[in-house]
């Protein structure tokens, strides 16, 4: 025979379960706040990194992947040349080897899949960030190495 329930100890198991019910949404509550307030400083010092990247390197060459820019390329003073992939490599940018890569200044435009870049350097010439073929001859100023993103950035093998 079951036994006999009291209405006070329902009221008391009410109660109870009702005060367990809103700590736990507190807790949801908390826990949430903590997981957004974390994205939100993760977010942030992603931001300030990647802004302190590139406003301290002015006069670099830039390096555009798509349409962000992604880096900014220093070259070393001493006058000799670094090769287009290598300078690419210690941005982080990786070009695949059929991708086209655009090397633009005021008075150059150059296109090339990545495998045939071998052969360019980036140099200073007084001062200023230039173009250098196999040779070591000048073919202008540089300002942008442009990697564009898309299915027409690849060139077909032969």
């Amino acid at each position: 025979m079951p036994k006999r329930v009291k209405f006070t100890s329902m009221h008391r198991t009410a109660r109870h379960v009702r005060r367990q019910s809103h700590t736990i949404n507190h807790l949801r509550y908390k826990v949430t706040l903590c997981i957004l307030v974390v994205l939100v400083v993760v977010w942030g010092a992603y931001a300030y990194i990647q802004d302190r990247r590139m406003t301290q390197r002015q006069d670099g060459v830039e390096v555009v992947v798509g349409t962000t820019l992604m880096a900014r390329i220093e070259l070393n003073q001493d006058g000799e040349g670094m090769p287009v992939l290598k300078a690419l490599e210690e941005v982080s940018v990786y070009p695949t080897s059929l991708q086209t890569i655009i090397i633009t200044g005021e008075d150059l435009r150059v296109e090339v899949v990545a495998k045939d870049a071998q052969g360019y350097r980036l140099a200073l010439s007084g001062g200023e960030p230039c173009l250098e073929d196999e040779n070591g001859e000048r073919l202008g100023g540089v300002a942008r190495v442009y990697l564009p993103t898309g299915p027409e950035s690849l060139q077909s093998p032969q």
